[in-house]
Protein backbone atom coordinates (compact mmCIF):
# COMPACT_ATOMS: atom_id res chain seq x y z
CA UNK A 1 0.00 0.00 0.00
CA UNK A 2 1.28 3.42 -0.81
CA UNK A 3 0.60 6.17 1.73
CA UNK A 4 -2.49 7.45 -0.33
CA UNK A 5 -5.86 6.73 0.92
CA UNK A 6 -8.15 5.30 -1.71
CA UNK A 7 -11.89 6.04 -1.55
CA UNK A 8 -14.37 4.32 -3.66
CA UNK A 9 -18.03 4.82 -2.37
CA UNK A 10 -21.89 5.30 -4.42
CA UNK A 11 -24.57 6.83 -2.26
CA UNK A 12 -27.04 5.02 -4.42
CA UNK A 13 -30.16 5.85 -4.01
CA UNK A 14 -31.87 3.76 -7.07
CA UNK A 15 -35.36 3.26 -7.59
CA UNK A 16 -36.66 0.26 -4.60
CA UNK A 17 -37.33 -3.49 -5.74
CA UNK A 18 -40.73 -3.72 -5.10
CA UNK A 19 -40.85 -7.50 -6.04
CA UNK A 20 -37.84 -8.09 -4.63
CA UNK A 21 -38.37 -6.20 -1.46
CA UNK A 22 -34.81 -5.83 -0.90
CA UNK A 23 -32.09 -2.05 -2.24
CA UNK A 24 -28.80 -1.26 -1.45
CA UNK A 25 -28.38 2.27 -0.09
CA UNK A 26 -24.85 2.35 -0.90
CA UNK A 27 -21.87 0.32 -1.65
CA UNK A 28 -17.84 1.05 -1.88
CA UNK A 29 -13.87 0.17 -1.01
CA UNK A 30 -11.53 1.78 1.24
CA UNK A 31 -7.76 1.02 1.67
CA UNK A 32 -6.13 2.22 4.47
CA UNK A 33 -2.15 2.17 4.64
CA UNK A 34 -0.14 1.98 7.64
CA UNK A 35 0.84 4.45 9.42
CA UNK A 36 -2.13 7.03 7.97
CA UNK A 37 -5.15 8.15 10.36
CA UNK A 38 -8.71 6.54 9.55
CA UNK A 39 -10.29 9.51 8.28
CA UNK A 40 -14.18 9.08 7.44
CA UNK A 41 -16.21 11.87 6.46
CA UNK A 42 -20.25 12.01 6.21
CA UNK A 43 -21.85 14.72 5.12
CA UNK A 44 -19.14 16.51 4.10
CA UNK A 45 -17.08 16.61 7.90
CA UNK A 46 -15.06 14.65 9.07
CA UNK A 47 -16.76 11.98 11.56
CA UNK A 48 -15.69 11.69 15.09
CA UNK A 49 -14.62 7.87 15.01
CA UNK A 50 -14.10 7.29 18.66
CA UNK A 51 -17.68 8.15 19.34
CA UNK A 52 -18.40 5.29 17.39
CA UNK A 53 -21.90 5.90 14.93
CA UNK A 54 -25.10 4.53 14.48
CA UNK A 55 -26.49 3.10 10.89
CA UNK A 56 -30.07 3.65 9.65
CA UNK A 57 -29.75 0.14 6.97
CA UNK A 58 -28.26 -3.20 7.53
CA UNK A 59 -24.48 -3.10 6.13
CA UNK A 60 -21.73 -6.40 5.72
CA UNK A 61 -17.74 -4.59 5.75
CA UNK A 62 -15.32 -6.98 4.09
CA UNK A 63 -11.69 -7.35 4.71
CA UNK A 64 -9.75 -8.15 2.23
CA UNK A 65 -6.23 -6.52 3.48
CA UNK A 66 -4.92 -5.97 6.91
CA UNK A 67 -6.46 -5.68 10.20
CA UNK A 68 -7.69 -3.84 13.44
CA UNK A 69 -10.50 -3.76 15.64
CA UNK A 70 -14.57 -3.93 15.74
CA UNK A 71 -16.78 -3.22 18.91
CA UNK A 72 -20.83 -2.90 19.15
CA UNK A 73 -21.69 -1.80 22.25
CA UNK A 74 -21.67 -3.49 25.02
CA UNK A 75 -18.80 -5.92 24.31
CA UNK A 76 -14.81 -5.41 23.89
CA UNK A 77 -13.33 -4.73 21.08
CA UNK A 78 -12.41 -7.14 18.55
CA UNK A 79 -9.69 -7.95 16.57
CA UNK A 80 -10.29 -8.28 13.03
CA UNK A 81 -8.75 -9.70 10.26
CA UNK A 82 -7.97 -10.19 6.39
CA UNK A 83 -11.40 -12.22 5.31
CA UNK A 84 -13.84 -11.18 8.33
CA UNK A 85 -17.08 -9.78 7.45
CA UNK A 86 -18.70 -7.84 9.60
CA UNK A 87 -22.68 -7.61 9.76
CA UNK A 88 -24.18 -4.32 11.50
CA UNK A 89 -27.68 -4.06 12.06
CA UNK A 90 -29.73 -0.41 11.88
CA UNK A 91 -29.57 1.32 15.42
CA UNK A 92 -26.69 -0.83 16.39
CA UNK A 93 -24.14 1.53 17.54
CA UNK A 94 -20.00 0.10 17.01
CA UNK A 95 -17.03 1.24 15.16
CA UNK A 96 -14.35 -0.18 13.72
CA UNK A 97 -10.84 0.82 12.41
CA UNK A 98 -7.67 -0.84 11.00
CA UNK A 99 -4.69 -1.53 13.15
CA UNK A 100 -2.02 1.56 12.03
CA UNK A 101 0.84 -0.96 11.80
CA UNK A 102 -1.72 -2.90 9.01
CA UNK A 103 -3.80 -0.43 7.79
CA UNK A 104 -6.64 -2.54 5.75
CA UNK A 105 -8.71 -2.47 2.55
CA UNK A 106 -12.32 -2.85 3.36
CA UNK A 107 -15.59 -3.21 1.27
CA UNK A 108 -19.27 -2.44 2.35
CA UNK A 109 -22.46 -2.24 1.46
CA UNK A 110 -25.86 -0.62 3.28
CA UNK A 111 -28.73 -2.35 2.02
CA UNK A 112 -32.61 -2.13 3.40
CA UNK A 113 -35.97 -2.92 2.25
CA UNK A 114 -39.07 -4.91 3.72
CA UNK A 115 -37.12 -8.53 2.86
CA UNK A 116 -33.74 -6.91 4.46
CA UNK A 117 -34.83 -8.30 8.17
CA UNK A 118 -35.75 -11.55 6.96
CA UNK A 119 -32.61 -12.25 4.94
CA UNK A 120 -30.62 -11.13 7.54
CA UNK A 121 -31.72 -13.01 10.27
CA UNK A 122 -30.84 -16.31 8.17
CA UNK A 123 -27.15 -15.16 9.53
CA UNK A 124 -27.28 -16.12 12.87
CA UNK A 125 -24.53 -14.28 14.46
CA UNK A 126 -24.15 -13.51 18.34
CA UNK A 127 -25.31 -9.61 19.01
CA UNK A 128 -21.68 -8.86 20.90
CA UNK A 129 -19.63 -10.15 18.17
CA UNK A 130 -21.67 -10.11 14.72
CA UNK A 131 -18.69 -11.07 12.17
CA UNK A 132 -17.64 -14.61 10.53
CA UNK A 133 -14.05 -15.16 9.19
CA UNK A 134 -14.97 -15.82 5.89
CA UNK A 135 -11.62 -16.17 4.76
CA UNK A 136 -9.94 -15.11 1.65
CA UNK A 137 -12.58 -15.97 -1.67
CA UNK A 138 -12.09 -14.55 -5.09
CA UNK A 139 -16.14 -15.64 -5.28
CA UNK A 140 -17.64 -13.14 -2.24
CA UNK A 141 -14.54 -10.55 -3.73
CA UNK A 142 -16.04 -10.32 -6.91
CA UNK A 143 -19.44 -9.71 -5.98
CA UNK A 144 -18.68 -6.39 -4.12
CA UNK A 145 -16.99 -5.23 -7.02
CA UNK A 146 -19.91 -6.23 -9.52
CA UNK A 147 -21.95 -4.03 -6.74
CA UNK A 148 -19.13 -1.00 -7.41
CA UNK A 149 -19.31 -1.57 -11.29
CA UNK A 150 -23.11 -1.51 -11.29
CA UNK A 151 -23.42 1.33 -9.09
CA UNK A 152 -20.80 3.49 -11.65
CA UNK A 153 -22.43 2.11 -14.95
CA UNK A 154 -26.48 2.61 -13.62
CA UNK A 155 -27.52 0.41 -16.52
CA UNK A 156 -31.31 -0.54 -16.75
CA UNK A 157 -32.42 -2.13 -13.64
CA UNK A 158 -29.85 -1.45 -11.88
CA UNK A 159 -31.69 -2.09 -8.68
CA UNK A 160 -32.96 -5.38 -9.31
CA UNK A 161 -29.40 -6.36 -10.39
CA UNK A 162 -28.31 -5.48 -7.31
CA UNK A 163 -30.81 -6.92 -5.39
CA UNK A 164 -29.49 -10.06 -7.40
CA UNK A 165 -25.87 -9.60 -6.00
CA UNK A 166 -26.91 -9.05 -2.58
CA UNK A 167 -28.92 -12.38 -2.09
CA UNK A 168 -26.04 -14.37 -3.58
CA UNK A 169 -23.37 -12.60 -1.47
CA UNK A 170 -25.86 -13.43 2.14
CA UNK A 171 -26.29 -16.88 0.64
CA UNK A 172 -22.29 -17.63 0.55
CA UNK A 173 -21.76 -15.85 3.68
CA UNK A 174 -24.82 -17.85 5.40
CA UNK A 175 -23.56 -21.13 3.66
CA UNK A 176 -19.66 -20.45 5.30
CA UNK A 177 -21.36 -19.77 8.30
CA UNK A 178 -23.18 -23.63 8.75
CA UNK A 179 -20.34 -25.11 7.09
CA UNK A 180 -18.29 -23.62 9.79
CA UNK A 181 -20.79 -25.06 12.79
CA UNK A 182 -20.93 -28.43 11.21
CA UNK A 183 -17.32 -28.58 11.51
CA UNK A 184 -17.08 -27.07 14.70
CA UNK A 185 -20.12 -29.65 15.92
CA UNK A 186 -17.80 -32.61 14.61
CA UNK A 187 -14.59 -31.28 16.35
CA UNK A 188 -16.37 -31.17 19.68
CA UNK A 189 -17.56 -34.68 18.92
CA UNK A 190 -14.49 -36.49 17.89
CA UNK A 191 -12.91 -34.84 20.88
CA UNK A 192 -15.73 -35.73 23.64
CA UNK A 193 -15.25 -39.38 22.29
CA UNK A 194 -11.27 -39.55 22.14
CA UNK A 195 -11.13 -38.11 26.03
CA UNK A 196 -14.34 -41.24 26.71
CA UNK A 197 -11.91 -43.65 25.10
CA UNK A 198 -8.89 -41.96 27.15
CA UNK A 199 -10.24 -42.21 30.44
CA UNK A 200 -11.39 -45.93 29.71
CA UNK A 201 -8.21 -46.92 28.45
CA UNK A 202 -6.79 -48.15 32.01
CA UNK A 203 -3.67 -49.51 31.80
CA UNK A 204 -3.62 -50.36 27.90
CA UNK A 205 -1.25 -48.28 26.07
CA UNK A 206 -3.09 -46.15 23.42
CA UNK A 207 -1.17 -45.39 19.99
CA UNK A 208 -2.77 -42.04 19.30
CA UNK A 209 -2.45 -41.60 15.73
CA UNK A 210 -4.73 -45.17 15.63
CA UNK A 211 -6.81 -43.14 17.85
CA UNK A 212 -6.68 -40.39 15.43
CA UNK A 213 -7.71 -43.05 12.87
CA UNK A 214 -10.57 -44.92 15.12
CA UNK A 215 -12.20 -40.76 15.05
CA UNK A 216 -12.25 -40.61 11.34
CA UNK A 217 -9.25 -37.58 11.18
CA UNK A 218 -5.27 -37.16 10.85
CA UNK A 219 -3.49 -37.12 13.19
CA UNK A 220 -2.10 -33.78 13.22
CA UNK A 221 -5.52 -32.39 12.96
CA UNK A 222 -6.69 -34.40 15.70
CA UNK A 223 -3.82 -33.47 18.32
CA UNK A 224 -4.30 -29.60 16.96
CA UNK A 225 -7.83 -29.70 17.58
CA UNK A 226 -7.53 -31.58 20.92
CA UNK A 227 -5.26 -29.01 22.32
CA UNK A 228 -7.19 -26.24 21.41
CA UNK A 229 -10.39 -27.84 23.23
CA UNK A 230 -8.74 -28.90 26.67
CA UNK A 231 -5.26 -26.96 26.52
CA UNK A 232 -3.03 -29.94 26.33
CA UNK A 233 -2.25 -32.56 24.01
CA UNK A 234 -4.14 -36.06 23.89
CA UNK A 235 -0.64 -37.78 25.24
CA UNK A 236 -0.89 -35.29 28.17
CA UNK A 237 -4.33 -35.53 29.15
CA UNK A 238 -3.60 -39.30 29.14
CA UNK A 239 -1.10 -38.89 32.05
CA UNK A 240 -3.01 -36.71 33.80
CA UNK A 241 -5.98 -39.48 33.72
CA UNK A 242 -3.55 -42.12 34.97
CA UNK A 243 -1.09 -39.89 37.44
CA UNK A 244 -4.83 -39.23 38.81
CA UNK A 245 -6.13 -42.90 39.05
CA UNK A 246 -2.28 -43.66 40.89
CA UNK A 247 -3.68 -41.48 43.26
CA UNK A 248 -7.24 -43.23 44.12
CA UNK A 249 -5.11 -46.29 43.76
CA UNK A 250 -2.63 -45.44 46.52
CA UNK A 251 -5.35 -44.77 48.83
CA UNK A 252 -5.84 -48.45 48.85
CA UNK A 253 -3.91 -49.69 51.92
CA UNK A 254 -1.55 -52.66 51.45
CA UNK A 255 -1.28 -51.82 47.41
CA UNK A 256 2.19 -51.72 46.76
CA UNK A 257 3.73 -48.88 44.27
CA UNK A 258 4.39 -51.61 41.74
CA UNK A 259 1.24 -52.85 41.52
CA UNK A 260 0.09 -49.13 41.25
CA UNK A 261 2.65 -48.87 38.29
CA UNK A 262 1.12 -51.71 36.36
CA UNK A 263 -2.62 -50.47 36.72
CA UNK A 264 -2.13 -47.13 35.27
CA UNK A 265 -0.20 -48.78 32.12
CA UNK A 266 3.28 -48.30 33.72
CA UNK A 267 5.16 -51.91 33.98
CA UNK A 268 8.70 -49.67 35.23
CA UNK A 269 8.01 -48.23 38.51
CA UNK A 270 10.72 -46.00 39.08
CA UNK A 271 9.69 -44.35 35.44
CA UNK A 272 6.35 -44.28 36.82
CA UNK A 273 7.50 -42.64 39.88
CA UNK A 274 10.21 -40.01 38.02
CA UNK A 275 6.87 -39.23 36.36
CA UNK A 276 5.12 -38.84 39.23
CA UNK A 277 7.55 -36.20 40.72
CA UNK A 278 7.90 -34.40 37.46
CA UNK A 279 3.78 -34.11 37.26
CA UNK A 280 2.90 -33.42 40.93
CA UNK A 281 5.74 -32.47 42.70
CA UNK A 282 6.52 -34.49 45.23
CA UNK A 283 7.22 -39.18 45.30
CA UNK A 284 4.96 -41.43 45.42
CA UNK A 285 5.78 -42.33 48.72
CA UNK A 286 5.78 -38.89 50.18
CA UNK A 287 2.15 -38.29 48.55
CA UNK A 288 0.92 -41.83 50.23
CA UNK A 289 1.94 -40.40 53.67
Amino acid sequence: MDKLIINRRYDYLAPKAPKWGLHLCGVGTRITPPHVPYQVYEDGAPYQWEKGRILTDYSFVYLTQGSGTFQVRGSRRLPVKTGDVLLIHPGMWHNYSPSPETGWKEYWIMFNGRQAEKLVSQVVLPRRAPLIHYGEDNTLHHLFTQMLDVAAESPPFSDIIHAGLLLQMAALIQSQLQLQREQGGREASFVRQAKQKLAHAGEQPVDMQVLAHELGVSYPHFRRVFKQSTGIPPQQFLLNLRINLAKQLMEKPGMKLSEVARNVGFNDPYYFSRLFKQKTGISPSLWRK
